[in-house]
């Protein structure tokens, strides 16, 4: 599955090597996905809907701005081709986005801020991460939601939990819900066994460290951050062990070492996998086996 924006864009589902566009907005929702994220058993995709919209600083070190006039959660059901909804996620009087699953499927992690006028209370958006059980069999939500972080003088983005279900990993900036372009932006984490926080001092820098995800064993995680020039992300990995302490990160090494240092783009939302995949010269892009 893969969500295209833009005119004409929309979320397009790849089975049995035949695409098929899903017109979400059409089943139920009266909007189209953005920001998805996979069940577990398959059987579901949990999406965001965002009205995203950009800003551009001529005198700011931040030099892009990037945030959601409004912003939801909804259920897609691949198999019955249907939209779930629920009103609490689905409120003029919050942002809800960034939805990520538990390994077992069972709860669902999201962020969520109270709606402000934007953009001008840009600043005054700070996200909380908020979690609620599931129901695979039915595709319904439980009644409690529990606030796993509470932002005060911070904004949560990008929540991911480990495989073994033990931590939450986040990216933590000073306001709203892009941080790839705040320098200020860290990588935080929460053990969901006190919810105590863990030190991750080593994985940070002066500038962005934002999107972040898991090994499928839980004992590396990869990242990426702007510490090297201040303008291009480049991807770094990390080790954690047993005692839940970081090691130093290291840059994702490259078969010319000079790819790094000379290469003038940017890398992306990393994401380990455990296979090679086939794909033309011209489809190539950057993956990383796990």
């Amino acid at each position: 599955m893969f969500h295209a924006r833009t005119t004409s864009g929309g979320t397009i589902i790849i089975k049995n090597n035949q695409p098929v566009k899903v017109q979400l907005s059409q089943l139920g929702s009266s909007k189209e996905g953005t920001y998805p994220h996979w069940h577990p058993s398959g059987k579901y995709i949990i999406f965001s809907t965002n009205a995203t919209r950009q800003s551009f600083y001529s005198r700011n070190p931040n030099l892009i701005e990037v945030y959601d006039l409004e912003s939801d959660l909804i259920l897609y059901d691949p198999v019955r081709n249907t939209v779930i909804t629920d009103p609490r996620f689905n409120s003029p009087e919050s942002f809800e986005t960034f939805p990520a699953w538990a390994p077992d499927g069972k709860r669902l992690y999201y962020c969520t801020a109270p709606a402000k006028q934007l953009p001008k209370r840009l600043r005054e958006v700070k996200y909380s991460i908020c979690s609620v059980s599931f129901d695979p069999d039915s595709g319904s939500f439980g009644e409690t939601i529990d606030t796993i972080y509470t932002a005060h003088n911070k904004s949560a983005s990008f929540p991911r939990i480990s495989p073994d279900n033990q931590y939450l990993l986040f990216t933590e900036s000073d306001y709203a819900t892009f941080p790839i372009w705040h320098k200020e932006a860290d990588l935080k984490m929460i053990s969901l066994q006190d919810s105590a926080s863990v030190n991750t001092d080593i994985l940070n820098s002066p500038d962005v460290e934002s999107y972040h995800s898991w090994s499928s064993n839980g004992k590396w995680i990869i990242f990426s951050s702007r510490r090297l020039d201040g303008l291009y992300t480049r991807f770094f990995i990390a080790h954690l062990n047993k005692n839940g302490k970081f090691s130093k990160p290291f840059l994702l090494p490259q078969k010319d070492p000079d790819e790094n240092n000379l290469r003038m783009k940017s890398f992306n939302i990393p994401e380990f996998i455990k296979d090679k995949i086939t794909i033309t010269r011209s489809q190539l892009d950057h993956t990383v086996t796990d």
